[in-house]
Order: structure tokens, then C-alpha cells, then sequence
């Protein structure tokens, strides 16, 4: 069975918080699903896109020292050094070509659910900060309006099982559940994604030997990781920990099957759009259909002039058997 998360986000965020209005408590409830949105329809406008200047830069650096290294050895490319322009601008040519490759193979359809688009559940963490995790985060219920929201705390561990049945009944090309990481002054790609860079390295030292043509798609799962878990610093204070579920498209699955004849038949996820005074929002459902038991915990109810109404509507919804406490933050909209 593969697995989703890494056994260090278990141990550091047994907990998750997931913030959400009245309605989508009850749709969670009543449906035993949680949406995971289109990537172009999140609130970050930076959001996969924020890595491609960073990530050139430094492998552009990288890259200017393994064609130094290769050309010192080689006829064939101190010529086509010479004849690029050197050093400089060939391994600026090499990080810009690559990372657009990277791009184009990962995110080139952005419209569908075919090859490589991802789709986003978003939680907070609130492992070490133990009023927030009692009370909930201040800008989190600032988000959620007048009327208050409410906040579903999750089994971490519990959750990430059940994204491992939800990849071997459903057909995608990729899934993890992993802390994001903050573009934040002083903090280098390399000392965020260093398996991306490595993979990169490898990439163009194999085809300075004249080994191999790059395949992109080789280094897909660094590169989606890098990708989807690099957010701007300004969104820092939510810590967030994310659901990426990239489903992969009914062509897909076909053209792998008919290569690989013992992968047993999967459903094909759907992308659904609900339209709202925010405009359209594409999200895929995870769980729909299998039967599942969300590892809620307990509920927090966020301040708000109804409080106490909201918590009697939390406890009608829940019953007895999760526990639901009102926030004491003194906010009121």
C-alpha cells in the first residue's frame, strides 16, 4: 500500500484544523468527504507557480559548475559552450529549459483532471501552540464572517489511511499529505527541496555525457512536491499541512493499463464546480463512495455574536460522540 505521508509529519502534526463556514460543516458531515480544490482557484494567486524563478536561480548556479566540470574533459562541449555564448549563459539556457520542461510535462492542463493537475485540501497546525490548539487561529475565524465558523480537528495518522484506500480504489498520478514550506528571506531552495535539485543535477550531467536526453517526467514527484508546498511567506502564520491529490484522466489510465495489464480497474476521479458570489471553485470530493468515517476528533466553534446558537447546531449535527467546545478568542465581526 503506498504511503502519503512521511513518518516525521506524523510524529510533528498529530493534529490537523480544518476551518470551515456552517454549511460546509454540514457538507462535510452529512457527505464524509473532503473537497480538495483546483490549484488555480486557491486564494494564494502565486500558488505552483512561486517556485520556477527560485528554482532556476539556483540551478543555474549548480549547472555553471558540472559544465565546467564536463567541458574541461570534452571537445564536444567547450565547441558547443563556445559557440552558446559560455558558461554563464549556457547553464542559465540549461536551468531556464529544464524548469519550463518541468512545468509544461507537470501542469500543462490546466482545464481538465488529465495528467498532473492538482487539487488542494488545505489544514492548519497547531502542534506547539497550545492556546490555538484549544481555541483556533485568530486570522482563520477573521475568515469565516459575521455568522462564525467552525473548525474540525483531525486524527492525522487516521487520515493519512484513508488517503491510502482512497489512491488504491481511484485512479491518480500522485498524492502526499506534507507541510508546506515558506518562501522566507534567507531560506534556499536547496535547503527546502534538496531531492529536486539533486534529481536536476542528475538530469543534466547524464545528458552532458551524451548518456541520455532528460526526461522531465523522471523527476516528477520531487518537483510536484516543490511545487505545490512552496507557498509566500505572507501566508506563514496558517502553518499549513496540505492534501495533493493529482487524479489522472480515463486516457491515462487506459494507455498505462494496456502497458501494465495487473493494474486492477479504478474508478477515474470527476472533477465537479460550484459557482458562488467568489466566483467558480473546481474541486474533486475525496472519499466519495467508500463508505468512510472522517477521523474528526472534536470541533472547535469559532466566536461569533451566535455562539451559542452555533454550538447547539454543531451538537445537533455531531451528536455525543465527537466533542465540541466553543473558542474563547474575544472576536466578534
Amino acid at each position: 500500500m503506498p504511503t502519503v505521508a512521511s513518518k516525521r509529519l506524523l510524529l510533528d502534526h498529530p493534529e490537523l484544523y480544518h476551518y470551515t463556514t456552517g454549511n460546509g460543516l454540514v457538507g462535510i458531515l452529512k457527505s464524509n468527504t473532503i473537497w480538495a480544490t483546483h490549484f488555480s482557484d486557491l486564494n494564494d494567486a502565486t500558488e505552483v507557480r512561486l517556485l520556477r524563478e527560485p528554482l532556476i536561480k539556483a540551478l543555474s548556479g549548480r549547472f555553471k559548475e558540472l559544465v565546467r566540470e564536463h567541458q574541461s574533459g570534452s571537445v564536444r562541449i567547450r565547441k558547443a559552450v563556445a559557440q552558446h555564448g559560455g558558461v554563464q549563459r549556457v547553464s542559465a539556457e540549461l536551468a531556464n529549459d529544464l524548469v519550463n520542461s518541468l512545468y509544461s510535462v507537470t501542469f500543462g492542463g490546466a482545464e481538465s483532471t488529465d495528467f498532473g493537475i492538482p487539487f488542494v485540501a488545505s489544514f492548519c497546525s497547531h502542534a506547539d501552540q497550545a492556546y490555538e490548539s484549544e481555541h483556533g487561529l485568530l486570522s482563520q475565524w477573521r475568515g469565516y464572517g459575521r455568522d462564525g465558523g467552525y473548525c474540525l480537528v483531525f486524527d492525522t495518522a487516521k487520515l493519512s489511511k484513508l488517503l491510502e484506500q482512497e489512491i488504491n480504489s481511484n485512479f491518480y498520478v500522485h498524492m502526499n499529505l506534507s507541510d508546506t514550506r515558506y518562501a522566507l528571506d534567507g531560506v534556499s531552495v536547496e535547503q527546502l527541496f534538496p531531492e529536486l535539485l539533486e534529481r536536476c543535477d542528475f538530469f543534466v550531467s547524464r545528458m552532458l555525457k551524451g548518456n541520455m536526453t532528460p526526461a522531465p517526467d523522471d523527476g516528477f514527484a520531487p518537483f510536484v512536491i516543490g511545487a505545490t508546498m512552496f507557498k509566500h511567506q505572507g501566508f506563514r502564520e496558517e502553518r499549513e499541512v496540505r492534501i495533493v491529490a493529482m487524479p489522472g484522466s480515463k486516457a491515462l489510465f487506459d494507455h498505462v493499463r494496456a502497458q501494465h495489464n495487473q493494474i486492477p480497474q479504478m474508478s477515474i476521479k470527476q472533477m465537479n464546480t460550484i459557482h458562488s458570489s467568489r466566483g467558480k471553485r473546481r474541486y474533486i470530493s475525496l472519499f466519495e463512495g467508500n463508505s468512510v468515517t472522517l477521523p474528526i476528533k472534536r470541533v472547535i466553534v469559532g466566536p461569533s455574536r451566535h455562539q451559542a446558537a452555533n454550538v447547539a447546531h454543531a451538537q445537533n449535527l455531531l451528536g455525543k460522540d465527537i466533542a465540541i467546545s466553543a473558542s474563547a478568542t474575544p472576536f466578534v465581526d
